[in-house]
């Protein structure tokens, strides 16, 4: 008897130490989701950081778990076989992902509480509306959320009958969009992207309209700040020149036309023989004047890039001078990311335009190679 206890003993202590190998052996979790916590996590055909890359699974996105796990000791990595939305199989490291949650996007700041029915928070960091998260477990009228890798993790309640998080996939395409348009490190190109958010199918109903709404406001207010300490002397090169005006919001606004089709009007399209080339004549009401819209299709040429970069979002281009901005399409849905133009591309290489890995990766996914991109500018008309 003291030997059947004693196996069951130590039975018992393996499950609570060896959490890997229990759940390889049970199947532990097999259908249920789990959702990737960190900007991008690479799923492989094995496991192990040296296995054949398959794709990238990104910050938010859900993958169903198939309840096996393997620990790659050369690493000190726990892996576990997952698959994706879109349909591939294969192992991804655990720790990148909330296990057993759902994505949502948080629709009204809310204060973190250690417990569901604390009386005070355990942190004076809050999730921001807007901001995505795994929704980890709820009780009645608490809620367990997991932030960005993981820094930020706890309670949050409802009051006034008011949901603070919506599951809903428009809002959380919202939110992924206007996350990306706030990674930009030029602040009208943060509210260029803001306002094409509002052209998204849904947005006029969705609870992410207030904050989208609210964001481009202060956006502008900062802006407008920044315009008024500057000297009146002093040009500012944008993608499409704004007019200098006397009334600071306006000053603010036309500064990023490059992507805010209520200010831009098509005139003429016209007929190149270059089908990966299309010029276009718009007219901006605010200003009065007509532009070149050039959309270009191509691959990208891979560059290093200067050790002194500001950020990562820089590119080099065969035409367009130091300073002018580049709009880069991103993959799955109709946003763009703002480039600055910091070099010349060689004329005679057949690529569109020159772009460092870590750019690429931060708007493609990790490991992506070649990627067929779309590249928008803005020329003024003589």
């Amino acid at each position: 008897m003291k030997k059947i206890i004693f196996i069951a003993l130590i039975s018992t202590i393996c499950l609570i130490l060896c959490p890997e190998a229990s759940a390889q052996d049970r199947g532990e979790g097999f259908g249920e989701v789990a959702v990737c916590v960190y900007p991008v996590a690479g799923m492989r055909l094995q496991a192990g950081k040296n296995a054949q890359y398959l794709e990238p699974i990104k910050y938010g996105q859900e993958v169903t778990l198939l309840g096996d796990t393997a620990y790659v000791p050369s690493e000190a990595r726990v892996y576990m076989r997952v698959k994706s939305k879109s349909g591939k199989v294969g192992w991804v490291h655990r720790h990148l992902f909330e296990l057993h949650a759902n994505q949502v996007v948080v629709t009204r700041t809310s204060q973190i509480y250690g417990s569901p029915g604390a009386v005070t928070t355990i942190t004076t960091a809050k999730f921001e509306a807007g901001e995505l998260a795994a929704m980890a477990d709820f009780q009645e009228d608490w809620i367990l959320l997991v932030g960005a890798k993981k820094e930020k993790k706890g309670w949050i309640k409802r009051s006034g009958g008011v949901e603070p998080i919506s599951v809903s996939n428009t809002d959380i395409a919202i939110a992924a969009l206007m996350e990306a348009a706030l990674e930009n490190p030029d602040i009208t190109g943060q509210i260029t992207s803001l306002e094409a958010i509002q052209q998204q199918p849904g947005f006029s109903n969705s609870p992410m309209k207030t904050v989208v709404v609210s964001k481009i406001e202060s956006l502008v207010m900062e802006a407008n700040q920044q315009v008024a300490a500057e000297s009146s002397s002093q040009q500012v090169n944008e993608p499409l020149p704004a007019n200098q005006s006397s009334n600071s919001r306006n000053m603010a606004s036309t500064s990023v036309m490059a992507a805010s089709s209520q200010r831009l009007a098509s005139t003429s399209v016209s007929t190149s023989t270059n089908p990966n080339r299309l010029e276009e004549t718009v007219y901006d009401s605010n200003t009065g004047q007509n532009y070149v819209k050039i959309t270009e299709k191509g691959t990208v040429y891979v560059v290093k890039g200067p050790e002194n970069a500001r950020s990562i979002y820089f590119a080099y281009h065969k035409d367009l001078p130091k300073g002018a901005k580049i709009l880069v399409n991103i993959p799955d849905n109709s946003g763009f990311v703002e480039l600055e133009v910091i070099n010349k591309l060689g004329a005679n290489r057949p690529q569109i335009i020159a772009l460092s890995q870590e750019c690429l990766e931060a708007i493609y996914g990790e490991g992506v190679k070649d990627p067929l991109v779309e590249i928008v500018y803005f020329i003024k008309q003589q």
